[in-house]
């Protein structure tokens, strides 16, 4: 069960957040949790849910980085290993390999949203979910295996709001020990934005995706508030 509360500022001190916690609880909404999200700015309602029996858990990094920043440190910042890199706008002509592809993104998701897990989806319905949701084709990059039989990484990019940004989408691997090969990916995706004119790359990192945190931890972003997402269950 989602839930926000929203308060004028004038009105803090009056206790009036708690007393529509306590409202709130009392609803009944079955055995559904209670969840909402808040930045990490908002002391406030931090302190709230904090002692209300909520529990973090999970925090959302939505950073920049710049485009041109990058490209100096790039040289440093990881080996010019050759790989077997396509785009998202080849892969789609191969139905097998796109199917490979769609379970595993299908599974890291599901993984990575174990709290408050996903619908039961099919294939076509991922596939619809990908494709429609403003993914560019020729800057989403998916890592290979030599024979071209298999996904060993991808890494999406997608189109913004902002006329100067594009944003990063969904990343993961087959295995755990090849995340590095995202460092890779998110590069190429850097040379894209900057062909394309961009000056900056948006990126949203869940503290419960290991995939994205490698993404977080290995490129300088700008610092930014934190978004934190917190869980109880009904009493």
């Amino acid at each position: 069960m989602y839930f926000r509360i929203l308060l004028h500022p004038f009105y803090r001190g009056w206790n009036i957040e708690h007393k529509l916690l306590s409202e709130l609880k009392t609803l009944n909404i079955g055995t559904y949790p209670f969840q909402t999200s808040i930045w990490e700015t908002a002391i406030h309602l931090k302190t709230l849910f904090e002692t209300n029996d909520f529990h973090e858990i999970r925090r959302t990094y939505m950073p920049n980085i710049n485009v041109q920043e990058i490209k100096k440190l790039a040289p440093f910042h990881v080996k010019k290993d050759k790989l077997n890199i396509t785009t998202l706008h080849e892969l789609i002509k191969n139905r097998e390999l796109m199917d490979k592809l769609l379970h595993l993104v299908r599974f890291i998701y599901e993984q990575t949203h174990i709290c408050n897990p996903v619908a039961k989806m099919d294939l076509n319905e991922w596939e619809n979910i990908l494709l429609n949701d403003d993914v560019i084709l020729d800057g989403s990059y998916i890592c290979l295996s030599w024979d071209s039989k298999d996904i060993l990484a991808y890494s999406f990019l997608h189109e913004s709001n902002k006329d100067t940004s594009l944003e990063l989408g969904w990343c993961g691997c087959k295995n755990k020990q090849d995340k590095k090969l995202l460092q890779t990916l998110v590069l190429k995706q850097v040379d894209f934005a900057a062909e394309q004119g961009f000056q900056f790359i948006e990126g949203e990192f869940d503290t419960t995706d290991e995939y994205a945190m490698e993404i977080l931890n290995s490129f300088p972003f700008e610092p930014s508030p934190t978004w934190i997402t917190y869980q109880s269950t009904v009493q």
